[in-house]
């Protein structure tokens, strides 16, 4: 086994055993989606992305109501107000980058296998079905992720504590938090800090950008997806980081065999 690619490509792996902290107690992935929960979202032609608004809940009075104010509401009858006009049926928002991902997500259902070449400073390939996902370098397996569940190649393919997201949820979440496709992911990994996206459209052509800071590269990072939106396909990938420019391939339906966990 080719010991130091296997390395260079693994260090998404030591974020996995460094969210692991070795121990079996590492809490599971909550069920909500594998979005940035720091990163700010939005939609432009051009320039810097949108913050998205955060919006608080309305502070709910405790307590019964005064006597005199119970009393008057039962004295005074209930009055519907009619509107003068019908209300103006709800407006369809511009595409977020919710909505590039949950179509990529669906792209690789669709295709039911997508193969990943990494070309930059830590070449190797990634490969994922709907729901099983993993690294293989030269022909070889050395990290798997199957039925929510992460194995290590490095350690005799042992299973790495925790619940997992695999497949294509892994690849969106490895973009959004780290500007990179991954091939398991679980929201104890460390992520990049100050994550920000956009999302510009020309027709069908949909672009994702992402800049943040990796405290694991030290330094900063940008990275660009590129989707035909009438395919659901990711067309071009590329990411820029503190150890150099890394440009990514997609093949859908790529000819391999079913992603299992090995077993000697």
């Amino acid at each position: 086994m080719p010991s130091r690619r296997l390395a260079a490509v693994f260090l998404l792996a030591g974020l996995v055993g460094a969210a692991c902290g070795g121990s079996a107690s590492t809490p599971g992935e909550s069920g909500g989606p594998p979005a940035p929960t720091d990163a700010a979202s939005g939609v432009t032609a051009s320039g810097p992305p949108t913050p998205a608004a955060v919006l608080g809940p309305s502070p709910t009075p405790s307590g019964s109501a005064p006597p005199a104010a119970t009393a008057a509401a039962a004295a005074t009858p209930a009055v519907t107000a009619r509107p003068s006009r019908s209300p103006a049926p709800p407006t369809a928002g511009p595409p977020r980058p919710d909505d590039f991902w949950a179509l990529v997500e669906r792209g690789i259902r669709d295709a039911g296998r997508l193969e990943v070449a990494i070309a930059g400073p830590n070449d190797g390939t990634l490969r994922f079905e709907p729901d099983a996902s993993a690294t293989v370098i030269d022909g070889v397996t050395g990290y798997a992720c199957v039925g929510r569940r992460a194995y290590d190649g490095q350690s005799g393919f042992a299973r790495v504590p925790g619940t997992w997201r695999c497949g294509g949820p892994a690849l969106v979440a490895g973009f959004r938090n780290l500007g990179q496709p991954i091939d398991a992911w679980n929201r104890t990994i460390p992520t990049d800090r100050g994550r920000r996206e956009s999302l510009s459209i020309k027709g069908d052509t949909w672009t994702w950008r992402y800049r943040a800071t990796s405290p694991f590269y030290g330094g900063a990072v940008t990275a660009s997806v590129t989707m035909d939106r009438a395919t659901r396909r990711i067309t071009g990938a590329q990411r820029s980081d503190p150890t150099g420019s890394t440009r990514y391939r997609f093949r859908y339906g790529a000819d391999f065999p079913p992603i299992t966990i090995p077993r000697e």
